[in-house]
C-alpha cells in the first residue's frame, strides 16, 4: 500500500510540473485580450492530459485581441491578434523541461458575424532563438476552417473529457511539428481577419478562444500532450472535467 501511495505522489508531482510548465507557456500562444476600449481580460482553461496522468491542469491564456467597439449591421470590421514573445521554461517543480511543441489555438467565428474571404493574414512565420546557436524560423499557419479535415483544421469535438463546444467555422493557428527547446525564446507573429456584422442592431460580437493545445516533454522522460477548453477557475489537478465557461475576449456591438 505504501508503494502505491508513493507512485500516486510521484504521478501527482509530475502532473503539477506539467501543469506549471504549460501555464508558463500560455503567454506564447494566447491570453490577455482587449477590445479597442476594454480592460485586459484573462481567459481560464482546463487542459486535459491523457494517459498516464489523466488529469486536468488550470491554465490562463492572454492574447491581445482588438476589434472596434461598435459596427453597424452589414458593416465590415477587422479583428487583430497581437504577436507575442516568451522564454520557454527550463524547469518547474524540480523537473527539467526539455522542450515544447504543437502550439495551437482555435477561435470560432463569433455569432452575429461572418468571415470575409481573402482577409486572413498569410505568409506568417515564428522565430525561435535557442540558448546557443542561431535563430530558426518556420511557418505559422493561420487557417479559416469550415469543417475538420484532420490536417490544418483539427478542432477537438465535445466529449466526456473536452466539455467546450468547438463550432465551425473557426480560425486555427499552429506552429506545426516544430519543437522548441527549454530556455529559448519563441516569437509568434500578429495576425488579422476581416468580418461582416450580420446580427440585428444591438447584438454583440464576442470572439473567444475555444481550444488551446500544446505538448511538453520533461526529462523523466515523459511527453504530455495537453488539450484545453475554456472553464471555470479551479485548483489542483482533478481527474473529473471542470465545468465549461464561455469567456469573451472582446465585445463589438
Amino acid at each position: 500500500m505504501r508503494a502505491r501511495r508513493s507512485l500516486t505522489v510521484r504521478v501527482v508531482s509530475v502532473a503539477g510540473a506539467v501543469a506549471l510548465s504549460i501555464s508558463a507557456l500560455a503567454a506564447i500562444g494566447i491570453a490577455t485580450a482587449t477590445s479597442a476600449s476594454a480592460q485586459p481580460v484573462t481567459e481560464n482553461f482546463a487542459g486535459f492530459s491523457g494517459a498516464p496522468l489523466n488529469i486536468y491542469s488550470s491554465l490562463s491564456l492572454s492574447p491581445t485581441v482588438t476589434q472596434p467597439p461598435s459596427v453597424k449591421p452589414g458593416g465590415a470590421y477587422t479583428m487583430s491578434v497581437a504577436g507575442s514573445s516568451q522564454v520557454v521554461p527550463t524547469s518547474q517543480s524540480g523537473f527539467t523541461v526539455v522542450s515544447i511543441s504543437g502550439i495551437q489555438t482555435i477561435m470560432p467565428v463569433a455569432p452575429n458575424s461572418t468571415f470575409t474571404s481573402g482577409t486572413l493574414s498569410t505568409g506568417l512565420t515564428w522565430t525561435f532563438t535557442p540558448v546557443s546557436g542561431p535563430p530558426t524560423t518556420g511557418p505559422y499557419t493561420v487557417t479559416y476552417c469550415t469543417a475538420n479535415n484532420g490536417t490544418t483544421c483539427t478542432a477537438t469535438p465535445t466529449s466526456s473529457t473536452f466539455l467546450g463546444p468547438n463550432t465551425a467555422p473557426y480560425i486555427e493557428t499552429s506552429t506545426g511539428t516544430a519543437t522548441f527547446a527549454g530556455g529559448g525564446t519563441l516569437v509568434l507573429p500578429a495576425f488579422s481577419a476581416g468580418f461582416t456584422a450580420t446580427g440585428p442592431l444591438g447584438s454583440s460580437i464576442q470572439p473567444t478562444i475555444s481550444e488551446f493545445d500544446t505538448t511538453a516533454t520533461l526529462s523523466l522522460p515523459l511527453t504530455v500532450s495537453l488539450v484545453a477548453y475554456p472553464s471555470v477557475v479551479f485548483s489542483g489537478t482533478p481527474t473529473s472535467p471542470p465545468a465549461y465557461q464561455f469567456q469573451p475576449l472582446a465585445t463589438t456591438t
